[in-house]
């Protein structure tokens, strides 16, 4: 739903950089914060509970509905960019989040296999919250496209780089 109607609003949302600035801000605080609970993690007695297990169920779909908004402001900036037929744009934004629930089971079995992944995913959303600032702080000047196809590609090589069995209950 927010994505929908981040495209309907679309021209307004991408003229308004504080929310851009905003959603840049958040999505390093996404990075950082996993980067800290890692850290605070490796130190914590096994069987302890860590800082995830404070989260609510509504807390944590406000955190959804927030990090799916603040991702979709470059992925509809970028539709919006390619194509003005606003049906098309939204049927591809509602295909992409169809299929993410799809494979969702897929990607939560590769995190457990992965070791890096996790990690990896975290640092492509610290790249989204980067680009997102530097376009607002320096906007004569645009990263060329395969340099963020090439950057994304790299970190998924190095995400899927180390593999550990996983147990028989993860399988």
């Amino acid at each position: 739903f927010l994505r929908v109607a981040l495209i309907l609003l679309a021209q307004w949302v991408l003229a308004f950089k504080p929310l851009q600035l905003l959603a840049g801000i958040y999505l390093l605080w996404l990075f950082l914060s996993h980067i800290w609970s890692k850290s605070s993690n490796s130190d914590t007695p096994t069987g302890s509970s860590g800082p995830s297990s404070t989260f609510s169920f509504p807390r944590t779909i406000v955190a959804l509905a927030l990090t799916d908004l603040a991702f979709s402001i470059d992925s509809v900036a970028a539709a919006v960019a390619i194509s003005d037929q606003l049906i098309l744009v939204i049927t591809g934004a509602l295909i992409g989040v169809v299929a993410l629930r799809f494979t969702s089971g897929l990607f939560i079995r590769w995190l457990n296999i992965y070791t890096r992944l996790e990690t990896a995913g975290y640092l492509a959303v610290a790249l989204v919250g980067i680009k997102l600032i530097f376009t607002l702080i320096f906007s004569e000047l645009h990263l060329p496209e395969w340099w963020t196809l090439l950057t994304v590609a790299l970190l998924m090589i190095w995400g899927f780089s180390e593999r550990k069995e996983p147990s028989a209950s993860e399988v």
